[in-house]
């Protein structure tokens, strides 16, 4: 969620600084890059977006040479100014790298410079999975790896409300629509541009653990959908249908309150039929440790068998004997059922 809220400041602060390039709106443009970049790896590519933006519509030694110096000295002070130089391990992982060759130099200049450890072992985690089959994920029954375009694009339809849908699509026409009529501006661009960019490069990735990678993507969808309201918005059956539309998202919503990590739409009939289309981070990612350590303390329980979808270490927190049991793993007999002792 902060990272979408980090892309969608950036594209309206792109926006601002397309219209009225100056130094304001270059520094409120640079700011919304930095807040993003510190929210997440994979907002990266916005730093050669607004690199590139800056050098376009100027002040262009300003974007050469403060911009640069903006980014480090912020990823610096995030990490409390806790920097050195590379070490050799990592430094062989960034050498050793399957990176096209235009960006060596560059990134040899990089390697020079101190860096925070963990900073630079989060992008080497995020390049090694790149790089690999990716993160095993699960779609239709089956474990699914490696590239599986139809992924997320099959999450969009399951998990995104089908109001907001409806209201995308419309987007999209009335975009085609403006495109035709010659009236496509920078908003257009930004809005669509930037719902295409983060949800395309989750499409082409082998991150299949979870609809929240493409939240990024989500508001731009929305917003796109504006565009329909705007056109057709005079009617008087056009407000019934987006009354109706309002009150279906709110209802719908509203079934899945407060677990919103776990919402699928209507498509699928129950919610609890969602296991048979989806798991991982759509239906659940551990985040109820908080709930289960005042459920042990007020039932007076010391131990507890856990099955843990999530490898994060949060449980580690509680004070209580949690044991572990058992995955399934690649070689278990098709239709295994694990029976746990008795117990909690």
């Amino acid at each position: 969620m902060p990272a979408a809220f980090a892309a969608l400041w950036f594209a309206y602060a792109a926006w601002k600084y397309w219209h009225a390039p100056g130094i304001r709106h270059f520094i409120f443009m640079t700011v919304a890059i930095l807040v993003a970049v510190l929210t997440k790896f994979t907002l990266l590519p916005l730093i050669v977006a607004g690199y590139g933006l800056g050098i376009w519509k100027g002040p262009r030694l300003l974007t050469a040479f403060v911009l640069p110096i903006v980014f480090y000295a912020g990823i610096i002070a995030a990490s409390q100014f806790q920097a050195q130089s590379i070490p050799p391990t990592e430094l062989n992982q960034i050498r050793y790298a399957r990176l096209p060759p235009f960006a060596l130099p560059a990134l040899t200049l990089l390697t020079h410079l101190p860096w925070p450890l963990q900073f630079v072992r989060g992008i080497l985690y995020i390049g090694g999975i790149l790089q690999s089959e990716g993160l095993t994920g699960y779609m239709l029954g089956h474990k699914i790896s490696g590239w599986t375009p139809a992924y997320f694009p099959f999450a969009w339809a399951l998990k995104f409300p089908i109001p907001l849908q409806i209201l995308t699509l419309g987007g999209l026409a009335a975009l085609l629509l403006r495109i035709k009529e010659r009236r496509a501006g920078a908003a257009d661009a930004l809005i669509w541009g930037s719902a295409t960019f983060f949800f395309g490069v989750a499409v082409l990735s082998n991150y299949h653990i979870g609809f929240r990678h493409v939240l990024p993507a989500l508001p731009f969808f929305v917003m796109g959908g504006g565009f329909a309201i705007q056109r057709w918005h005079k009617g008087r059956l056009s407000r019934m249908l987006f009354a109706f539309g309002l009150a279906w998202l709110a209802i719908s919503s509203s079934r899945f309150y407060p677990e919103g990590l776990s919402y699928f739409n209507e498509w699928i009939g129950s919610p609890t039929n969602a296991w048979k289309f989806l798991a991982d981070s759509n239906v659940d990612w551990g985040q109820g440790w908080l709930e289960v350590a005042a459920y042990l303390k007020k039932n007076k329980i010391e131990t507890i068998h856990t099955f843990v979808a999530s490898s994060d270490s949060a449980w580690k927190d509680i004070r209580y004997n949690l044991v572990g049991q058992p995955w399934p793993a690649d070689d278990s007999p098709a239709g295994l059922r694990y029976q746990p002792q008795p117990g909690t």
